[in-house]
């Protein structure tokens, strides 16, 4: 089992969400982050050997903390969290 800490910044500009991943090696910008009531959506594409890599979180939010179900690519499945600060 791998756990993985990301600092993730999500902006909002009118009715559009954006989110930045923040870390060490720098920023990268997800491909979408949609909330529909309490349902989130964050898709992401990494580098992954050389190839793109389309990671999808897919969960809900509940007052300070949100969480779910991960997709790597089809690669294989995982479960993420993520509290606010």
């Amino acid at each position: 089992i791998s756990e993985q800490t990301t600092k993730i910044v999500v902006s909002k500009n009118g009715e559009a969400l954006k989110a930045v991943a923040k870390g060490d090696q720098g920023e990268l910008a997800y491909d979408k982050i949609a909330l529909k009531g309490s349902d989130v959506t964050i898709v992401l594409t990494i580098d992954y050997q050389g190839s793109p890599m389309t990671i999808t979180y897919t969960g809900a939010v509940d007052g300070k903390k949100m969480g779910g179900d991960a997709d790597f690519g089809g690669l294989a499945t995982g479960t993420w969290s993520a509290v606010r600060k």
